[in-house]
């Protein structure tokens, strides 16, 4: 799985103001740390006080190009979905699958 399809699928955005004219600022994002198949882990971050909009998938980053991105997760064997989103959500190891 590449990043924009991880992105797309576990980020999730809340709002923090009901202003319309503030609502594209005042949101908090957050996507899950990332664990790959050989245990590697890191975090990507994405959001409007990040320079990156949530709503749209990225072709880069401020600082690193989704290609570069991509590029570390493949050679760390690729996301282990499983074993990121039961971490995410403070699973007991037993409950991976």
């Amino acid at each position: 799985m590449k990043i924009n399809e991880f992105i797309k699928n576990n980020l999730k955005v809340t709002t923090l103001s009901e202003d319309p004219l503030m609502k594209h600022m005042m949101t908090s994002s957050r996507l899950p740390h990332i664990i790959c198949t050989d245990g590697f882990s890191m975090s990507v971050q994405v959001g409007y006080s990040l320079y990156s909009t949530p709503k749209k998938v990225a072709k880069s980053y401020p600082y690193v190009p989704v290609g570069v991105v991509d590029k570390v997760l493949k050679k760390h064997g690729g996301i282990d979905l499983a074993e990121t989103l039961r971490r995410s959500e403070g699973l007991p190891e037993e409950v991976a699958s």
